[in-house]
């Protein structure tokens, strides 16, 4: 036991000693592209289907070690057209993927957190107001706020207004007779930059069946960047965050302007917001 340890440790600090510069780039290289390819998966419908192609390659390792001959023929042979099925499985997935660093700069890949140079607080207070006031009336409402991504092939689709970001702006732009309230607003460095955009329409079928065209839209454009975007339902006046591929539910007043400030604000912002939050409290 001592020498089957001690000749393991030599392997060790022999395969140490070889490492070259080279090969600590090649390293970080494969895994940062891993990292940027289990993010995108991690929100996904493919998730499922990943876990079940883990499974199938664990099964064909157990077939080799223990010599199970027909089963290892089987998934071997299957395996083979593995790749080509991969590609048909996983095409709307990889798509997506391929637009999202196509889209992103090479900070923006390295450094995920946004910045959150482009908002402010009063910016966030307008648009929460607008959200819980359309909600009352149960007015449907689809805002996008843009961030590193840039969202113009969205804003070329809809009106160009260059407004204010401002509560009775928002209002009137989803009142139910004006001629923009059913496509979505961009928002862009604090400005209403367009109305009455077309958000493109998340495929997943994993989808409740109770949200309708509005929140399809949001969830497909947080699957192709990072814009994070707020969704009022006209049927029940529910409000929900999209981000990410990722629809959250439910959100309050308070939610969601804990949810706009975590999102959009830099952090010295959000430091002053909570340090007068607690000065008020002490009040």
């Amino acid at each position: 036991m001592a020498e089957a340890l001690q000749n393991f440790w030599s392997f060790i600090v022999s395969t140490i000693m070889t490492i070259r510069i080279h090969d600590i780039v090649d390293i970080l290289i494969v895994s940062f592209l891993f990292y940027q390819i289990a993010k995108f998966f991690k929100n996904t419908k493919s998730t499922q289907l990943l876990k079940g192609i883990l499974i199938i390659l664990l099964v064909v390792g157990i077939s080799k070690l223990f010599s199970l001959t027909t089963l290892d023929f089987i998934l071997s042979s299957t395996l083979q057209f593995g790749a080509l099925a991969l590609i048909i499985l996983f095409q709307p997935e990889i798509r997506r993927l391929l637009e999202q660093f196509g889209r992103k700069s090479v900070k923006g890949m390295l450094i995920s957190d946004y910045s959150g140079d482009n908002y402010k607080p009063e910016i966030i207070e307008a648009v929460v107001k607008a959200a819980c006031n359309l909600s009352a009336n149960k007015t449907g409402a689809l805002i996008a706020f843009e961030r590193d991504i840039h969202l113009r092939e969205i804003t070329d689709t809809g009106t160009y207004i260059n407004a204010d970001c401002a509560q009775l702006m928002l209002e009137n732009i989803f009142f139910k007779n004006s001629p923009l309230h059913d496509g979505g607003v961009v928002v862009s460095k604090s400005r209403i930059i367009a109305a009455g955009c077309l958000f493109p329409l998340s495929e997943n079928k994993e989808i409740a069946s109770e949200l309708g065209t509005r929140h399809r839209a949001g969830i497909g454009l947080s699957e192709t960047t990072d814009a994070v975007i707020v969704i009022v339902s006209e049927e029940t006046g529910a409000i929900s965050v999209a981000i990410n591929g990722v629809l959250k539910r439910g959100f309050t007043k308070e939610t969601l302007t804990e949810q706009l400030t975590q999102c959009l604000l830099p952090a010295a912002d959000k430091k002053e917001k909570k340090f007068f939050g607690k000065s008020r409290e002490k009040k």
